[in-house]
């Protein structure tokens, strides 16, 4: 509840309705400008625990608008992509990024999961803008609007690099032992 006082000291004073008007219509815009003030402080307020709960967790929320093909993205998204805080990024952009080998299935994915609002799972690749190669798993899905069509594609990325170099060394030293126990078996 707000509330706006004209007071005068001297005297009474009669104010023409014209007057009044004008003052309800200032007293409303005062009151739109202190509710919008709160209203961005709030959602500044969630977008810093949100952004708080992403770094925690190692994780990148990320939200594709279908119709603009622009992306919001927290900053722990920005960081995993290498994506700097200052520039708009859309789905263009973040292709670039996608190793070339997996673009297109990343391309394929995206559509199928606007188009059959399935959910999205996809492990790919991605170059960063020091030339290092980063291994991205990413989830998501397609939310739809009042009218039942697809709006956006929300979802969540984490860097699996360590664990895809741990599969790698995995398998290399398995292959390593086949090789030594085939060749003991010639002894």
């Amino acid at each position: 509840q707000h509330l706006i006082v004209m007071h005068s000291v001297r005297k009474e004073h009669d104010w023409p309705e014209e007057y009044v008007s004008r003052l309800k219509l200032l007293g409303d815009i005062f009151v739109n400008a202190l509710e919008r003030c709160k209203a961005d402080q709030t959602i500044r307020e969630s977008e810093l625990r949100l952004n708080l709960a992403s770094d925690a967790a190692g994780a990148g929320l990320w939200i594709l608008d279908i119709a603009t093909g622009g992306f919001w993205l927290t900053d722990k998204t920005r960081e995993l992509f290498s994506f700097p805080s200052d520039i708009e990024i859309n789905f263009d952009n973040f292709l670039e990024i996608v190793h070339p080998d997996d673009r297109e299935q990343i391309r394929q994915q995206v559509n199928n999961a606007i188009k059959v609002n399935e959910e999205i799972s996809a492990q790919y690749r991605v170059v960063r803008q020091d030339g290092s190669v980063r291994w991205i798993s990413s989830r998501g899905r397609a939310y739809l609007n009042g009218k039942g069509e697809p709006s956006s594609l929300m979802g969540v990325s984490i860097d699996i690099t360590a664990r895809k170099k741990t599969e790698e060394a995995l398998i290399e030293s398995q292959t390593q032992i086949l090789t030594v126990m085939n060749s003991t078996n010639d002894l």
